[in-house]
């Protein structure tokens, strides 16, 4: 159970770079009501 513990927590710090990244360095206005909702890690 502990490697299912760690992917969450890698899945969750990877949406929030994304949506960070996205928010503040795409500069398309076609994104701006972009959200990212869910990442999917794979072992």
């Amino acid at each position: 159970m502990r490697e299912f513990k760690r992917t969450d927590r890698v899945a969750d710090q990877l949406q929030q770079e994304l949506a960070t990244l996205i928010q503040r360095e795409i500069k398309d206005p076609r994104l701006g009501m972009v959200t990212v909702s869910a990442v999917k890690v794979s072992r």
